[in-house]
């Protein structure tokens, strides 16, 4: 996945693509849900982060925060019963 593509700035995106900057699922994922880029895009870019990305431990900073597998799992079930164009 070109994780570049989702970001808002296409300086700051060449500047990261130059620098070969390593992103973790976690930084992928909000990279994608705060991109401008059409819901259809950032779903597919959500199944493939889900499907190739290994899980990975979400720091804790409240005992109340839900893990980050739980809440991509109910962001992709969302996202499953749109309509995909």
């Amino acid at each position: 996945m070109d994780i570049y593509s989702f970001l808002n700035s296409k300086d700051i995106a060449e500047h990261c693509r130059r620098l070969k900057k390593a992103w973790t699922p976690l930084q992928m994922a909000l990279i994608i849900s705060r991109s401008d880029r059409p819901v259809p895009d950032k779903h597919r870019a959500w199944r493939e982060l889900i499907s190739d990305c290994p899980d990975m431990p979400v720091p804790m900073i409240r005992k109340s925060l839900i893990s980050l597998r739980i809440c991509a799992a109910r962001i992709f079930r969302f996202l499953s019963g749109w309509a995909m164009c």
